[in-house]
């Protein structure tokens, strides 16, 4: 299966930095799908839908609407460190 630029650049970004923060439903659906997919081999990704700062926008019939922000926040997962033993 080919890997969208979008899957790519966040894999280039968590290598480089550790973590990728994005916003947008292109980016939200596509991570969504690579969980489900089993994709997101040693990488956690948390998720966020939120009102843009209280901004509404007008629908056809002039009703204000929320206008929504999708947020997600793709991190390197930490290798588990196991407790030292304590020296009594």
């Amino acid at each position: 299966m080919a890997v969208s630029k979008t899957e790519q650049e966040m894999r280039e970004t968590v290598a480089r930095r550790g973590f990728w923060h994005v916003t947008g439903k292109r980016a939200f659906d596509l991570t969504k799908r690579l969980e489900e997919l089993g994709k997101l081999d040693g990488l956690t990704a948390s998720y966020g839908c939120h009102n843009a700062n209280g901004v509404f926008f007008k629908n056809q019939w002039n009703c204000p609407r929320p206008k929504l922000v999708y947020e997600v926040v793709v991190r390197a997962c930490e290798p588990a460190i196991a407790p030292r033993p304590s020296v009594s």
